[in-house]
């Protein structure tokens, strides 16, 4: 474990916080570090998916016993154990477990996590998020709503199923078009797109091409410090506090977890997508029965997140303030 010592900095280590222990970057840090304590902060806001999630992949066939696939593996299995014997390699173990974790809505996805649980108060969020409001560039946010006064505005939060081989980047497109096309779209509405965080420049340039002709305007947040800021704290200084104004009631398409965090923190609700034509037609065959699962999901937990924080004005700003 020396390379990682050397790059990470230090041969010993208190505490390690990780989203997930079943990736190969998490189980080298939880190995290089056996004698830390490990804490779990899961996805997004605080959500728990396991290595079984079929939100993130695919279905597998039932394995056929092959008796020459059985004693290759074996053997594999056998040659490994001689290799790590003689420090020939270093041997991860293969799912190293938690020692505590701390979520927001831990069981938001059927999944209990396997250790010792916290639940995190959303207070917490919005006053963390609060404290990053000083990161927007207020120019930006005044020339942002001066561009959406008084035009009906759509919000996509969109996400990596391309990069993460659940479906080619042309579908993707096609996918969001589809969707977009498919709940309605009034006219000179504003379209305005929150890219995944590894959303490259090729794939919001398609994106955009698609859907030109669909809104009015487009407005990608693509700029550096925007992009991987989080979303919930632009959208309280750029559409907060909501009132009766079309222009003031964005639509919030979404197909991932974002969606959950809009109603958890500020009671509004997401359209979520693609739905069950789209995604049969358009994701890899093993993604698409665990993504339509994963919809219904996401859609429960919107449905089931409790009474929202409370967002009031303050000096020509939104406030967040706790209940």
């Amino acid at each position: 474990f020396r390379i990682v010592h050397e790059m990470v900095g230090t041969n010993s280590a208190d505490e390690i916080y990780l989203c997930r222990n079943w990736m190969f970057g998490n189980k080298l840090l939880i190995n290089t570090y056996k004698s830390a304590l490990k804490l779990c902060y899961g996805d997004s806001i605080g959500f728990y998916f396991s290595v079984k999630s079929k939100a993130l992949f695919a279905d597998k066939p039932e394995p056929k016993f092959n008796l020459s696939s059985y004693i290759q593996k074996k053997q594999k299995a056998l040659v490994r154990k001689l290799k790590t014997s003689l420090r020939l390699i270093t041997y991860l173990k293969i799912r190293p477990k938690f020692d505590i974790g701390y979520f927001v809505l831990p069981e938001a996805f059927g999944e209990s996590p396997p250790m010792k649980t916290v639940t995190l108060n959303k207070v917490w969020l919005l006053d963390t998020f609060q404290k990053l409001r000083g990161l927007v560039n207020p120019e930006y946010v005044l020339q942002f709503r001066k561009t959406i006064a008084e035009y009906p505005v759509s919000i996509l939060l969109t996400s990596n199923f391309s990069e993460a081989r659940r479906m080619s980047l042309d579908n993707e497109i096609a996918a969001y078009r589809e969707f977009l096309i498919g709940e309605g779209i009034e006219p000179n509405t504003v379209l305005v797109v929150k890219p995944h965080p590894r959303d490259d420049n090729v794939k919001l340039q398609k994106l955009e091409d698609a859907l030109s002709e669909l809104f009015d305007k487009i407005i990608i947040l693509s700029e550096p410090d925007l992009f991987f800021l989080p979303f919930e704290v632009f959208f309280a200084e750029a559409f907060l506090p909501l009132d009766s104004r079309v222009n003031n009631q964005p639509r919030v398409f979404a197909v991932s977890t974002a969606c959950v965090s809009l109603k958890l923190l500020f009671n509004v609700p997401s359209i979520v997508g693609f739905g069950d034509q789209i995604t049969s037609k358009l994701f890899y065959e093993n993604y698409a029965a665990g993504r339509l699962e994963h919809e219904q999901e996401l859609r429960a937990a919107i449905n089931n997140v409790e009474v929202p924080g409370i967002i009031s004005e303050h000096h020509e700003s939104p406030t967040y303030q706790s209940i």
